[in-house]
């Protein structure tokens, strides 16, 4: 009879013990991306062309189809100096704010002259055909004259794009951490079934990874946190990464490695695929097989028959 509750615990055991391994490797993951992230400017790279989608007149506006995205993007409120790199975060205030501020510039009428509302009519009317004059038309004839319900609609209009933008950048992260565990499960002969079989073969082992991943649970949390803000020394961590894993005498690397086949590309497979699910995912997942382990069956008492 308590075969079958022994079992199930030891399949928690062998589940804590994988999903450790991963939050390792996801943890790892997050840190490079975040390093080759900051290096190449992705974020800004990546809202400046949001920018330019969203400002762009449309491609019948020949010789002036970025116009109103240049006025925009070399303001002040949102890049200080031309030569320094693109930001990466744009509050949509400082965005409503140098709109407005380019548009009453293009309208050709002195600024101060004329109403605040009037000037922002000339200035859209001034754009090129496209899609930027015909959504600032759109939200000016929305908000009824009033100077507040223009701003919030240029406010909203930008923070649609954003959602769009980040959307767009957690896929592109996805397929990056995808890249990336599949180049780690190859480089370093991570194997998912061969470790869940390694695992599930030897009790002992798979208890005391249980136990060290119980242990390494808060830390791992904050620094998985903390991994998103911003990339770490990423060859260290690597090297400390494969530590745990080796000293855990789980079967990786290419040492004494069995036979290549089927079952290893399968193997590779599922680490690449949980490593994508990123670090974060993992990390909720671990404490939730933590408190279903800490709930294990009860000892026996010392007095029971």
């Amino acid at each position: 009879m308590s075969a079958v509750p022994l079992q199930l615990w030891h399949f928690v055991d062998v589940a804590v013990g994988l999903a450790f391994v991963y939050l390792l490797l996801g943890m790892l993951a997050s840190q490079f991306k975040e390093a080759v992230s900051g290096a190449l400017n992705w974020r800004g790279q990546q809202l400046k062309a949001a920018l330019l989608s969203l400002l762009s007149h449309g491609p019948d506006a020949a010789q002036q189809t970025d116009s109103l995205f240049k006025a925009v993007f070399h303001h002040g409120l949102i890049s200080p100096g031309r030569g320094e790199r693109a930001p990466s975060y744009l509050a949509a205030r400082s965005f409503s704010a140098a709109l407005t501020s380019a548009l009453t510039g293009a309208a050709g009428t002195p600024q101060g002259q004329a109403p605040l509302l009037a000037q922002l009519r000339d200035g859209i009317a001034a754009l090129p055909e496209g899609r930027a004059r015909d959504s600032l038309a759109a939200l000016l004839q929305q908000a009824q004259g009033d100077m507040k319900k223009f701003n919030a609609g240029v406010e909203r209009w930008f923070d649609d794009a954003m959602d769009r933008l980040t959307g767009h950048y957690k896929r592109f992260c996805g397929h990056f951490l995808l890249a990336f565990g599949v180049v780690v499960a190859v480089a370093f002969n991570i194997d998912s079934v061969r470790i869940a079989s390694f695992l599930w073969a030897n009790p002992v082992l798979a208890q005391a990874l249980a136990d060290q991943a119980g242990a390494a649970a808060p830390a791992a949390g904050a620094a998985a946190s903390v991994a998103s803000a911003a990339g770490s020394d990423v060859l260290a961590n690597s090297a400390q990464t494969y530590a745990v894993l080796a000293g855990a005498k789980l079967p990786v690397g290419w040492d004494a490695a069995p036979a290549f086949g089927w079952m290893t590309l399968v193997g590779w497979a599922i680490t690449a695929l949980s490593v994508s699910l990123g670090a974060p995912f993992w990390f909720d997942l671990l404490g939730r097989l933590l408190n279903l382990r800490a709930a294990g069956p009860k000892p026996k008492k010392s007095d029971d028959a």
